[in-house]
């Protein structure tokens, strides 16, 4: 049975392709995807990201979102649609990638 996982990524373009982020050196994106373990949840992540063509460069605060819940963390409506979004089909889905210049 596969639980959603969430987790904060901090990513930067593959290959210098920097238009990806609108000229941005890197940025950290929420990501929630349905996995069995922390260990699958990294996998299937750093793939989808791969795929964009991104270099995945840290993978942090990995826990269960039920959890998170459970013990007192709130999220904004904008994760909860995506909650609602994944599936077999969608393991993975994103957050908004808040992207830095220089120096993260």
């Amino acid at each position: 049975m596969k639980d959603i996982w969430f987790g904060l990524v901090h990513v930067e373009p593959q290959n210098n392709k920097y238009e990806i982020l609108d000229g941005a050196k890197g940025a950290y994106v929420n990501v929630l995807a349905l996995a069995s373990s922390k260990d699958e949840y990294v996998k299937i992540i750093t793939k989808a990201l791969e795929d964009y063509e991104f270099i995945v460069h840290s993978v942090e605060d990995v826990n269960l979102l039920s959890y998170l819940q459970q013990n007192g963390r709130e999220f904004d409506s904008e994760i909860l649609q995506l909650v609602d979004h994944l599936s077999e089909n969608y393991p993975v889905q994103f957050d908004e990638f808040q992207s830095y210049e220089e120096g993260e």
